[in-house]
């Protein structure tokens, strides 16, 4: 007999392997380029709450966007109900594996690499500036997303521009992720959709 959730496992996999694959290559690129890092920071290990700070936060900012009744909330919602299927039937282990490699590989890549490579051939503002778009890009279902991505890559690179902090922004990118997987799957009314993720 087949299991219930067994359906839901190949995406998990999937997703698991794509997030691997992605930490690796930047594991690998920091290796290569030898670019120099910090995981506290200058923010000490405070960089753990400043990074739950601002996952909270950016995260209730983009709640309340998806509630809205003008156009931008309708346009979340209906990215949102693309999303469920994909996030429906994961377990709390697998939502906190997904965001902890999600937040580790992302922003190894993206800020610890890239952001500080372009920082030291060119200028910090550039590299901030390249990896958050490249960032919203890898992300973006629809124009709209990709703006609210690049706002978030944006703000992301300003914090470990400012800190060096890799603790501070791979806290605030999983905690992020994991509230807003939660929250689709567990509890979609809260974003102003129905029990089953879909627009009403």
């Amino acid at each position: 007999m087949q299991h219930p959730e067994s359906s839901e496992t190949p995406r998990f996999a999937l997703l698991i392997r794509l997030q691997g694959c992605l930490l690796l290559v930047a594991i690998a690129l920091i290796a290569w380029s030898g670019v120099p890092f910090s995981w506290p920071g200058n923010t000490g290990y405070g960089a753990l709450v400043w990074g739950a700070v601002g996952a909270v936060a950016s995260y209730a900012l983009a709640m309340w966007l998806t509630r809205l009744s003008l156009p931008v909330g309708r346009s979340l919602r209906r990215i949102v109900s693309m999303v469920h299927p994909i996030l429906a039937g994961m377990s709390w282990p697998q939502m906190i594996l997904v965001s902890l490699l999600a937040g580790l590989g992302e922003e190894l890549l993206f800020r610890v690499w890239l952001q500080e490579w372009l920082a030291g051939l060119f200028a910090p503002t550039l590299g901030v500036a390249v990896a958050s778009l490249l960032f919203a890009l890898m992300h973006a279902m629809t124009r709209l997303y990709f703006i609210l991505t690049l706002v978030i890559g944006l703000l992301l690179g300003f914090a470990y521009w400012q800190t060096g902090s890799v603790l501070l922004v791979v806290t605030w990118h999983a905690l992020y992720d994991l509230l807003a997987i939660a929250v689709i799957t567990r509890r979609p009314g809260w974003l102003g959709l129905g029990p089953d993720g879909q627009v009403v």
